[in-house]
């Protein structure tokens, strides 16, 4: 009798429950990204050309429960420039 143990990868699964978001100037705005993903993946936010990081402008935080994750992105006081494209990359 053998029990033999199965390890399953699974490649991340992305979703955005809003993936239009609109916020005046001057206001704090958050964007989420879900993630399922085995093993753990590695994830992050792209603006423009650069990689966000959490400073004194975003604050990047990540909530990993078991395979899951909540990506959270706050734009703080929200200017002209900082209007575009937001991407959470999951790898």
């Amino acid at each position: 009798m053998c029990f033999c143990l199965f390890f399953f990868a699974v490649a991340p699964l992305i979703a955005v429950p809003n993936q239009l978001v609109g916020a005046p100037t001057n206001t704090d705005v958050t964007i989420d990204c879900l993630i399922e993903a085995h093993p753990r993946a590695i994830n992050y936010w792209i603006f423009g050309d650069g990689m966000l990081l959490s400073a004194n402008k975003h604050n990047a935080e990540l909530i990993e429960s078991g395979y899951r994750a909540h990506m959270k992105l706050t734009v703080k006081n929200l200017q002209r420039n900082d209007f575009g494209t937001y991407k959470c990359i999951s790898k």
